[in-house]
């Protein structure tokens, strides 16, 4: 067997070559050359580029993995993550050992940028023998397409975003989302760079009442079909009603049946909200063998950077946190498991680690 040799700092050229593999991974029947190019631009110019890594088998580049800087909220402290963002192999090139260079490596990185936390959203069985685990359970809202389109379109309630409108969204998103556990952190001024990558073409939808007033949001993006929103807000039934049948009209107009998913937390609003207009079926995503998984490159880093948070939930003596496995720390500041379910038992562990909600928007799949 060949020897997987690692690549850290990668020239313009292996960069290309590092994108080409990727290209040929995940869009095998596209012009190579075409995706590479639009990948470039999408990731490696993203605000928050970390590193496009690479590993070549024989002087051949093999595999890479682009890793995304990204900021989330746990409760009072703001953590660094680093999201894994596209890892692939060459078919051919597999079973080498390319993928767990490329997990340790990206690992590696991230602790030496400073990163406490590399996550990722993907099949449990392949990460989970990496040093990664499932850290969130997504809840979505499923709406059935043919009952969303027989809704009469209200172009009055509706409006594209514009940039005069950004402190009323930051506004929104903090007062809505900023408190669950694994939110972006999202200022006005990050707010404000979204909102300029989407206009003038793909601008985010506001829902208003008759008074004008913004009573939700749909935020475009996201992947798979009918194209979901990447995040929306519905304040009460009229606005869920608009954001319902704009959804559907954006998924339908191309023949589409398959249910709308939102990803949206169990207690937000918006849960109520279209329920009481359409019949939905909400429903938890589970499943161990897929979803929201991080590692933990630097524990020592990681509690560190939540003391604000940790300082916050109890002035009691502290259990000793150096007994948490990365794994199980990576469970606890994420709230998915209590500190009892994961064999920590007494009153400081579950007084400084409680079951909480949380929203992993970017990792829902």
């Amino acid at each position: 067997m060949a020897e997987a040799e690692p690549l850290v700092l990668l020239t313009d050229e292996e960069r290309d070559q590092g994108l080409m593999v990727l290209a040929r991974v995940f869009v095998p029947h596209a012009k190579p050359e075409r995706v590479a190019s639009r990948w470039r631009r999408m990731l490696l110019e993203d605000p928050g580029f970390l590193a496009l890594l690479g590993v070549r088998v024989d002087g051949e580049m093999a595999g890479a993995v682009c890793l995304l800087r990204r900021q989330v909220c746990l409760g009072e402290a703001q953590v660094d993550v680093a999201v894994v963002r596209s890892l692939g192999v060459l078919p051919d090139l597999r079973r080498q050992g390319v993928a767990t260079a490329l997990c340790d490596l990206a690992a590696e990185t991230s602790r030496t940028a400073g990163v406490p936390l590399l996550v990722v959203n993907a099949p449990t069985g392949f990460f989970g023998g990496r040093g990664f685990v499932k850290v969130h359970d997504p809840h979505q809202v499923l709406i059935e397409m043919p009952a969303a389109r027989s809704l009469v379109p209200r172009i009055d309630r509706i409006r594209p975003a514009a940039l005069a409108d950004v402190p009323l969204l930051t506004e929104l998103y903090l007062r809505h989302f900023a408190g669950y556990l694994g939110a972006p952190r999202r200022d006005q001024g990050e707010i404000r760079r979204r909102l300029l990558e989407r206009l003038p073409d793909q601008a985010p939808m506001l829902m208003v009442d008759e008074a004008g007033q913004v009573r939700g949001y749909f935020w475009p993006g996201g992947g798979g079909w009918p194209p979901r929103p990447a995040e929306l807000l519905a304040l009460d039934a009229e606005a869920a009603r608009d954001l319902a049948q704009y959804h559907a009209h954006r998924s339908g107009v191309w023949g589409g049946v398959e249910p709308m998913r939102w990803v949206v937390p169990a207690d937000a609003p918006t849960v109520a909200a279209i329920a009481a207009v359409l019949p939905v079926r909400a429903e938890t995503d589970a499943a161990d063998d897929t979803g929201p998984m991080a590692r933990v490159t630097d524990a020592q880093a990681l509690l560190a950077a939540m003391e604000p948070e940790l300082a916050a939930r109890s002035g009691e003596p502290r259990p000793d946190f150096a007994a948490a496995s990365d794994a199980v720390l990576a469970q606890l500041v994420f709230g998915r498991r209590s500190p009892a379910e994961l064999g920590l038992d007494g009153a400081a562990w579950a007084a400084y680690f409680p079951v909480r909600p949380a929203w992993m928007p970017e990792l829902a799949g």
